[in-house]
């Protein structure tokens, strides 16, 4: 417990100090967000909350979710999001296109 204490207390302290440097604090906002999220539906329903709170956090920024459910076939992002405006775009591959050259240069 008093190691976990002290190792947040120095994650902090370098987080602040990480600020202060060059390049260490943004000035403007994001343009583009890209949520990188694999699985199904039961994994996308737990991070809704998470979606919701950068979509938030950022409202004019363009948020694109990459994601590749388990199986094809298998339910996921696309079902569970129908209707939801938090992404601007969804763009669901399967393993095995993760493979392919010119999938990957389309991305």
């Amino acid at each position: 417990m008093k190691s976990n204490i002290l190792s947040n207390l120095a994650l902090r302290a370098a987080a602040r100090l990480l600020t202060v440097l060059p390049g260490g604090r943004r000035q403007e906002r994001p343009r583009n967000i890209l949520v990188l999220r694999l699985g199904n539906v039961g994994d996308i329903v737990v991070a809704l909350p998470a979606f919701h709170a950068v979509r938030g956090q950022y409202p004019g920024a363009r948020m694109l979710l990459l994601t590749s459910p388990t199986k094809r076939g298998a339910p996921g992002a696309l079902e569970v999001l129908e209707g939801d405006d938090t992404f601007d775009d969804i763009i669901v591959y399967y393993a095995g296109e993760s493979r392919n050259a010119k999938f990957l240069q389309g991305l």
